[in-house]
């Protein structure tokens, strides 16, 4: 499974969270296909989204904080509070463990010592 970021955060998120996506591994295809994007929506940022024409949903935000987290699975999103987003979140990554993938800056003599 991978966490990838997303490479901008202009939407309504605002402090609360970067935008992502979650993708897993299809042996049977050897590659990535994408699982979830996730996202928030902060209300002191918009009240209204006039790209879907909707109202924030107020009725989701149980906590009050402003904050509602966007769910995206199979092009259906769904909007959660905190603490479901939150429970989401552990249960997706239960159990998994960061990995630190070594990078190295690309420069003719790093390529080099790659193809040698």
């Amino acid at each position: 499974m991978l966490k990838v970021d997303a490479a901008h955060n202009q939407g309504y998120a605002g402090d609360v969270l970067w935008p992502y996506t979650i993708a897993y591994y299809d042996e049977a295809e050897d590659s990535y296909k994408d699982a979830f994007y996730v996202d928030a929506w902060c209300k002191e940022l918009s009240d209204y989204d006039p790209y879907t024409q909707t109202p924030y949903p107020d009725d989701i935000d149980t906590e009050h904080d402003g904050y509602v987290y966007l769910i995206t699975e199979n092009g259906e999103r769904r909007f959660v509070n905190r603490a479901d987003y939150e429970k989401w979140e552990a249960e997706i990554f239960a159990q998994k463990e960061p990995l630190t993938i070594p990078w190295q800056k690309i420069t003719t003599e790093n390529i080099d010592a790659l193809v040698k």
